[in-house]
């Protein structure tokens, strides 16, 4: 069995990473291109989120990565050893070796990297110029840029990562496992009609700011059969208020828990804060007169499942069970959970990943 300590650190450590970038202004842009990949006698193809097309002679042996959510799919792999340097807020992937930092996931050590002499880097592209990629790849370094921040994108970009690093099997596993599920959610809401759709207010780390329609936020909702109250919105990350959702009166509500409050996510089993936190939620000025409150209809997510490339498909069960209850009476997502986890690591499953859970 792996060691649960060890895995939290990693995913919990590419939460706060990818938490920053899913909610704030500065952050990557979505997914730009279609991610495919593709074996042949003359090498690997790999077509990246910005839509580049990445070729290389034989599976990554060495690399360096600024991208925090690698890790958790590098740990299904088995790939962790591939990693000889990372961004500072990168966990080292094995503790047993000091893997070095090269600089920040907006700053990367150019200089440094070169010397490690790494096959490729993996990296946001908004946090690469032109004048460093172009320095990197005259050093025969290729800049990869699989973002994993679009969790429409999960099975086309763990597709790719699954070539590279020569571990196509494992990440069929977890399409196979990832595409039954999604197809359970649309087979239960087929015959949901358009205006009977569930609207949701999306809530992510940061208090009162939400998503739009351009977002990391809406692929999640949209997979999960809800309107998202703010995907009208100007800003892609627009800052509400308490009038604002009152005004609105959404069905259901879903709040985003940072792995850095450290009271949701892997090996945290302690619900009283989990409760506290959720009762602060709730009690917000004027919102028990919120229709989601009055029934019920409110969830905490943590990071794990609301923006992962390898849980969204659990955060997208618990949105759907929420909004539509009578169609997911059937689904215990915490079995479904327990399911993936032995499909890409074979051990159990500890922790709070959402709140509250119903049977």
């Amino acid at each position: 069995m792996k060691n649960n300590q060890k895995r939290m650190l990693k995913w919990m450590s590419c939460m706060v990473l990818l938490g920053a970038m899913v909610l704030s202004f500065g952050g990557c842009s979505a997914s730009q291109g279609e991610t495919k990949a593709a074996d042949s006698k003359d090498g690997i193809t790999v077509t990246d989120t910005m839509g580049r097309e990445i070729a290389i002679e034989k599976p990554l042996e060495k690399i360096v990565t600024y991208n925090s959510g690698l890790t958790d799919v590098l740990v299904m792999f088995g790939a962790e050893g591939t990693v000889i340097g990372r961004g500072d807020s990168v966990p080292n992937p094995d503790p047993s070796v000091d893997v070095p930092t090269v600089g920040k996931w907006n700053e990367p050590n150019i200089e440094a990297i070169m010397e490690l002499k790494p096959e490729a880097v993996f990296t946001y592209a908004a946090n690469m110029t032109p004048e460093n990629e172009q320095l990197l790849e005259s050093a025969g370094i290729k800049c990869i840029y699989l973002e994993l921040t679009d969790v429409s994108k999960a099975t086309e970009e763990v597709t790719a990562l699954g070539a590279l690093f020569g571990n196509e099997e494992k990440a069929a596993e977890f399409v196979k496992f990832h595409d039954k599920y999604a197809e359970l959610i649309e087979k239960k809401l087929k015959n949901v009609k358009e205006e009977d759709k569930a609207s949701i207010y999306y809530e992510g780390y940061t208090d009162y700011k939400s998503v739009n329609k351009d977002a990391g936020g809406q692929a999640l909702i949209a997979a999960a059969g809800g309107i998202n109250i703010a995907a009208a919105e100007t800003a892609k990350y627009p800052e509400i208020s308490d009038e604002w959702v009152l005004e609105r009166n959404p069905d259901a509500i879903v709040k985003l828990v940072s792995s850095t409050k450290k009271i949701m996510g892997f090996d945290l089993t302690d619900e009283a804060p989990v409760k506290a936190f959720f009762d602060t939620l709730i009690a917000r000025p004027s919102w028990s007169n919120l229709a989601a409150v009055k029934d019920g209809k409110v969830i905490l997510l943590s990071s794990d499942v609301g923006t992962t490339a390898l849980g969204s498909i659990i955060g997208e069960l618990y949105l759907a069970k929420t909004m539509y209850p009578e169609q997911f009476k059937d689904v215990d997502v915490n079995k479904v959970h327990q399911e993936l986890q032995t499909t890409l690591y074979g051990d159990d499953l500890v922790g709070i990943f959402a709140y509250p859970t119903k049977k």
